[in-house]
């Protein structure tokens, strides 16, 4: 199952995913670069790369962060704001990415390439209108 994965990497198909990710990664790297330059920080190449790595992982930790005061303020156990954080993340996120990789992985993620070809991965039909004209 892995080599026919990885097989997608010998095709066109790579690219039809590769430039929609590079298209929302390449601004928001760059914005973060800016962010820091701003600051006044000029960052390496691989400084910006670390980063964006961290600033995607934070997302996952966040909701710890966000969770453990917002408990500690109702005066409950901050190891209670980290439970809670966890339980959001494996019943609110998990299924949702578990149906994600489920679609994907069952051949249905032609949705990506399609906005790049300009049409629907289906095959358009011809249907008559009202008047009788016909419109694809």
């Amino acid at each position: 199952m892995a080599q026919r994965g990885f097989a997608i990497l010998r095709t066109w198909r790579t690219f039809e995913i590769a430039i929609p990710t590079l298209m929302i990664y390449l601004p928001d790297s760059l914005s973060l670069r800016f962010l820091a330059k701003a600051a006044g920080l000029t960052m390496k190449f691989g400084d910006t790369l670390v980063l964006v790595g961290m600033a995607s992982l934070s997302s996952l930790v966040a909701l710890q962060f966000a969770y453990t005061p917002a408990i500690g303020f109702a005066d409950g156990p901050l190891a209670v704001g980290i439970a809670t954080a966890t339980l959001a993340q494996l019943w609110l996120l998990l299924p949702v990415t578990l149906v994600a990789t489920g679609i994907l992985t069952h051949g249905s993620g032609r949705l990506p390439a399609s906005p790049l070809k300009g049409r629907s991965s289906e095959t358009t039909k011809v249907r008559p209108k009202a008047n009788g004209a016909v419109w694809p």
